[in-house]
């Protein structure tokens, strides 16, 4: 089964549409997706500078997936000093989580997506279409996690709202990691499977 035909197979599975069963715990979450000024600011650190056309960039998949480990890692930190009640420690943690996760999106977005859909223009309209829907779902998940980590009614994190801080966080970690096996299985390889290598020296 060729990359494409995975990806639409993933697609219809749906798999990206977490659902969290406690609505109280997940109603800022949803405030804060409804909120189209915030979605509005935060889509554009998202969007790519057309001007320059993205090339293949055979050391970008490793260098994303370190990313991938880094801010997995610094998730699981945050979430520990949390439970040992160490709020500089978590405060300090969740200050390199933000930092990370958002040098991160910036280079996924311009260097990793700026590519793939400049190359399915390449391809037939309906594997544009499942490069398109599946980016707006990475997008998306992108957004929630923007939103908590700039409005969460929980941050800064203080002893009387540390456990909703727990709560809300470990439910950003389900998007983060959603996001992170769905990249890394479906969109990944079909980057690295395109092997347009361009000599940019």
């Amino acid at each position: 089964m060729s990359a494409f035909k995975e990806l639409t197979k993933e697609l219809k599975k749906g798999r990206s549409k977490v659902r969290i069963k406690d609505q109280s715990k997940d109603r800022a979450f949803k405030n804060l997706r409804n909120n189209k000024s915030s979605e509005s600011k935060i889509d554009n650190q998202l969007k790519r500078d057309g001007s320059t056309l993205p090339v293949y960039d055979i050391s970008l998949i490793g260098a994303l997936e370190n990313d991938h480990a880094e801010i997995l890692t610094l998730y699981r930190k945050v979430l520990r000093k949390a439970s040992e009640g160490d709020l500089a420690g978590l405060q300090l943690t969740l200050l390199e989580f933000s930092t990370a996760f958002t040098h991160h999106i910036q280079m996924e977005d311009e260097q990793f997506y700026g590519y793939l859909k400049s190359m399915a223009r390449n391809k037939s309209s309906t594997e544009q279409k499942v490069v398109a829907e599946f980016y707006s779902e990475m997008k998306n998940i992108s957004i929630s996690i923007f939103s908590f980590l700039s409005q969460s009614p929980y941050i800064p994190v203080s002893f009387d709202n540390i456990e909703y801080f727990i709560s809300e966080f470990k439910e950003m970690g389900i998007l983060l990691e959603d996001r992170i096996t769905r990249e890394e299985t479906f969109l990944y390889p079909i980057y690295k499977s395109s092997r347009k290598v361009v000599d940019i020296s």
